[in-house]
This record gives structure tokens, C-alpha cells and sequence, in this order.
């Protein structure tokens, strides 16, 4: 009976577990587990030493502006520095940089605490052929000044332009130099009137020389005009800058004929000279003594007279000792003058555009004259020069081998002129 019941007791009791376990992993999984407890732990870890802000070197650049003064350009490119001022005043190297020119671009190395380092300056004046920098330099025994080379970079640029107005606004319009623009009608001028016969509608193409500091960012300065091209309605002119080698060159066509207008050596086919340039002699009228400023050609009444080079009549009329004159203008700085004529020729006035070697009157005994002759001057700038000394002799034709050079050059300019056009064309299609 008693062992009867303990059986009983005895499976009861394992049922129950055998439930309690049960119940046990049912809700095991949603009991959060304590974390093992942090431990910290420092390493050592070697720090290299950071260099000082003085150590760093910075460019700087700064155009010099109309009015600018020394303080304000170094205000521009760093901490103002009495000592370098003081130098730059005292130092007969240093003392260019006070001409402070406007445009000019100055260069100078910075440290981290926005003190001037170094400093450098184009020197314009220094001549196209060696341009020259001043460099200005701290040491560790102060400041040290030197005049030293530029070496610049050359560039070949190439514009084409439509005149719409006047050929300086479409050349500014274009990007051209002042100084290009300035060499066109010195070069073409004979045989076009820039002011007076520039259309709407003309066309214009050059190549030229741009020289840069490659040290600085400023776009640099024009050199050489190598070759320019202007197409009119009804005329079309072309020069090309062609060294003949030693040093010499010239503007040419492209088909090599020399765009030099050289003068004649006499406004005279035949004829001799009885009284030369000279300071002084005995005036054949009032038998005194005085400067003669030209040269006295004895001919018949009658001949021929012609302008020794192409130009424009810029006074024709009488005048006191010189009787019947002409006065012929051939660029800015030159002009002829004939003196003592019998007649002038026919359609000659003043603005009348003349050929070289085109005859403008006769010889004759007008004026202050003893006897038919012709009174010559040549002036520059208004002033009389002797001729033969200020009359350049022609230039020398080009021999076979440098025609062929200027003819390759002349068609490789030419390709480039129209490629730029082209593609200056089609940018805007």
C-alpha cells in the first residue's frame, strides 16, 4: 500500500519538473544578458612636430593701380613692412620700384604670418630686345636688390575682325593691342587712309607676337605684328614681316614686293645741283649771308617737277620768298617742299593724294629766284634736314632662296589667319 502511494508520489513529482522545464526554455530567449564590464586602455602614441605657420610660402600678385602709392601696394600683398619700404626708398636698385607704372603686375612670396618675402617687378624700360625684372629679396642680413633677366614666353596670337565703325573700335572689340593696331596704318598707310576710307563691312586679319611672364598671371605685352590682311569692297592689301637675316628685316607683299616706300633720290629727272643744304652762304638776290635749308636744282623753265614719294598736298599757293610752292605731306613725321614754279599741274589741290614720281608743277623763276630753278626742303617734324642725309636708299630686291622663304611663310601665316576665322566663325553658328 505504501509502496503503491510513494509510486504515485514519485511520478507526480517528475511530471512537474519535467513542465517547469518546459516553461524555462520557452522564455530563456527574451532574458537580456549582462555585459562584461569595460576596461579602457592608453597606448602611447608618438606626435611628429607641426611646422610653424612661418614656414609656409604663399604667391600673391597685385596690378598696380592709377595713383598707386608704395604703402598701399604692399598693403595689397601683405603685412605692411617699414623696413622694406625704408630699403625700397634708399637702395639705387631697389628705388625703380617707386615709379610704381600703372598695369604693371608685381609678384611676391608670402609667409604664414603675411610678411613679404621676395618680391618682383618687370622693369618696362629695360628695351624689347633683354626685358629685364627687379627682384627684391629678404635675407638673413636683410634686404638684397638685383636687376636679373625675364625670360618670357612667346605666343603667336591670330584675330580677325568685320569693321563696323572705325578699324581702333572693331580692333578693341577683337582683343587686339593698341600697339598692333597702332603698326597698321604705318605699314599700309600709303596706299589707304585709315580715318577717311575705312567701310562697314571691311575685314581684317592679323597675326602677331605676344610675349608673357610666365611667372605671373597678367596676359603680357604685344611684340611684332607678323602679317596683316585687310579686304575692302574693292581693294585688298596684305604685308608680311619677313627677316632677311643679320638682323635685318621688313614688311613685304606675299608675293615679296617691298612695302618700304623709299623716296627719290631727286624731284628732277635731269638736272644739277648749284647750291646744297648748308648753314650758311650768300643769298644770290640780297647778296647777305644766311642758312640755306634745302637744295638749290638748276634746270630749265618748264621741266618736269614730281613728288619724290606718295603723299597728300597739304599746301599749295604762294608764299613770299618761295614764290609758287607745294608742300607735300608723307606720313605723320615728313614732308616735301617745291619752290619757285612757273605753273602747277593741272587737278592739284590741297588733299589731293599723290603718287610717288607723279608730277605736280614746272620749274620756274617765282619768288626770291635769280634764274629758273627748283628750291627743294625735306622736313621732319616740320624742320628742315638735308636730304641727302635723311633720304633712305630703296631696299635691295630678295634673291631667289628668300623669296622662296617668304613665300612659305607668307602661305603658313596665311593658313592660320583663316583657320582662326573659321573657327571663330562657326563658335557663334
Amino acid at each position: 500500500m505504501q509502496t503503491s502511494t510513494g509510486k504515485r508520489l514519485a511520478s507526480a513529482l517528475a511530471a512537474a519538473m519535467s513542465v517547469a522545464t518546459l516553461t524555462a526554455f520557452a522564455v530563456a530567449p527574451l532574458t537580456e544578458q549582462p555585459l562584461p564590464p569595460s576596461l579602457r586602455v592608453v597606448h602611447p602614441v608618438p606626435v611628429l612636430p607641426q611646422p610653424s605657420a612661418s614656414e609656409d610660402m604663399f604667391l600673391r600678385q597685385a596690378v598696380i593701380a592709377r595713383g598707386e602709392s608704395l604703402g598701399s601696394l604692399f598693403r595689397k600683398l601683405g603685412e605692411q613692412d617699414r623696413d622694406l619700404v625704408d630699403f625700397v626708398r634708399l637702395d639705387p636698385k631697389a628705388r625703380k620700384l617707386l615709379r610704381l607704372q600703372t598695369g604693371v603686375t608685381v609678384r611676391a612670396e608670402v609667409d604664414g604670418r603675411n610678411q613679404i618675402q621676395a618680391l618682383s617687378y618687370p622693369l618696362s624700360d629695360s628695351g624689347a630686345e633683354q626685358p629685364m625684372r627687379l627682384e627684391i629679396e629678404r635675407t638673413d642680413e636683410g634686404w638684397n636688390a638685383r636687376i636679373a633677366p625675364m625670360i618670357l614666353d612667346r605666343t603667336v596670337v591670330a584675330r580677325s575682325v568685320t569693321i563696323t565703325s572705325s578699324l581702333y573700335a572693331a580692333t578693341d572689340r577683337a582683343g587686339i593691342p593698341d600697339a598692333i593696331t597702332a603698326v597698321i596704318p604705318e605699314i599700309l598707310g600709303s596706299d589707304m587712309d585709315f580715318h577717311r576710307d575705312v567701310r562697314k563691312g571691311d575685314k581684317l586679319r592679323v597675326v602677331y607676337e605676344m610675349f608673357s611672364d610666365p611667372e605671373t598671371l597678367s596676359e603680357g605685352r604685344p611684340g611684332k605684328l607678323l602679317a596683316v590682311e585687310y579686304e575692302g569692297e574693292k581693294r585688298r592689301l596684305e604685308a608680311i614681316w619677313f627677316d632677311r637675316g643679320e638682323g635685318e628685316g621688313d614688311y613685304y607683299d606675299f608675293n615679296g614686293l617691298s612695302l618700304h616706300k623709299s623716296f627719290l633720290r631727286s624731284p628732277l629727272e635731269y638736272t644739277r645741283i648749284t647750291s646744297g643744304f648748308t648753314s650758311g652762304r650768300r643769298h644770290p638776290v640780297f647778296r647777305d649771308w644766311r642758312a640755306h635749308k634745302g637744295i638749290d636744282y638748276a634746270a630749265p623753265a618748264g621741266t618736269k617737277i614730281r613728288t619724290i614719294g606718295e603723299g597728300v598736298v597739304e599746301f599749295i599757293g604762294v608764299q613770299r620768298g618761295y614764290g609758287k610752292v607745294i608742300i607735300v605731306r608723307h606720313d605723320r613725321e615728313r614732308s616735301t617742299l617745291y619752290a619757285h614754279m612757273s605753273r602747277f599741274a593741272p587737278n592739284i589741290k590741297e588733299g589731293t593724294k599723290l603718287e610717288q614720281g607723279q608730277v605736280i608743277g614746272h620749274v620756274g623763276q617765282t619768288g626770291w629766284a635769280s634764274g629758273p630753278h627748283l628750291h627743294f626742303e625735306f622736313l621732319v617734324n616740320g624742320e628742315p634736314n638735308d636730304p641727302a642725309a635723311v633720304i633712305p636708299p630703296p631696299q635691295p630686291p630678295l634673291n631667289q632662296e628668300a623669296m622662296a622663304r617668304l613665300r612659305e611663310t607668307a602661305e603658313a601665316l596665311q593658313r592660320q589667319m583663316r583657320w582662326q576665322e573659321e573657327t571663330q566663325v562657326a563658335a557663334f553658328e
